[in-house]
Parts: structure tokens; C-alpha cells; sequence
């Protein structure tokens, strides 16, 4: 059980850096940076991919078939984690 727990979190941990480098590739393009007025534009598109992460993680846990407490909760707590760091680290909190 330790050793999918270890790999659930590696996997979650790879699967938030993708969406991290894909929002901020996608916010540069759309021009989100440009333009202060754009902020909550930007806002709904991390709250877009924060969702995209949960739904990912909920469909890996039914497709290993680890969908239990145990893993989605520490899934769970992990994502949030990350995330809130990630909107601190943005200013979206300000």
C-alpha cells in the first residue's frame, strides 16, 4: 500500500507541473500578463485547471481502482496543497 501511495503522489506531483507549465503557456499566449484587467480572466482559467487536476486524479484512483478514502483523501489534501501555493505564489489572494 506505501509503495502505491509513493507513486500516487509522484504521479500527482508530475501531473501539476505539466498543468503548470501548460497554464502559463496558455495564459502568455492568450495575454493575460499584458494587461492588469485580464486578472480575472487568469483567475478562472487556474480555477479551470485546478478542476482538470481533481477530475484527472478522480479518473487515475477509478482506472488503478485505488478510489478509496485513504488515497483520495491524500490526493486530495495534496492537490489543494499545491495549488494554494501555487495561487499565493500568484497574488490571487491580494
Amino acid at each position: 500500500m506505501k509503495n502505491h501511495l509513493i507513486k500516487l503522489v509522484l504521479l500527482n506531483i508530475l501531473i501539476a507541473i505539466v498543468l503548470y507549465f501548460i497554464f502559463l503557456y496558455s495564459a502568455f499566449l492568450s495575454g493575460f500578463g499584458s494587461n492588469s484587467s485580464y486578472l480575472y480572466k487568469e483567475e478562472r482559467m487556474f480555477i479551470g485547471f485546478v478542476i482538470l487536476h481533481f477530475l484527472l486524479n478522480l479518473f487515475l484512483l477509478y482506472k488503478y481502482n485505488r478510489l478509496n478514502g485513504i488515497y483520495t483523501s491524500v490526493s486530495i489534501i495534496l492537490i489543494a496543497i499545491y495549488y494554494l501555493v501555487q495561487a499565493w505564489q500568484f497574488g490571487y489572494f491580494i
